[in-house]
């Protein structure tokens, strides 16, 4: 299994995280590179 933690920068610091999480999940963008890998969200911060 994976472990990913997201990051955001210090401009986006009101952001909820809906389009990273939906990204992880479906395994879109910078995410695509897990397809068909388990992975763990282990952090989310600014």
């Amino acid at each position: 299994m994976t472990k990913i933690g997201i990051i955001i920068c210090d401009r986006y610091h009101t952001c909820a995280g809906g389009k990273c999480l939906r990204a992880l999940k479906n395994r879109q963008g910078a995410f695509s590179r897990y397809e068909g890998t388990d992975v763990e969200l282990v952090g989310y911060t600014t």
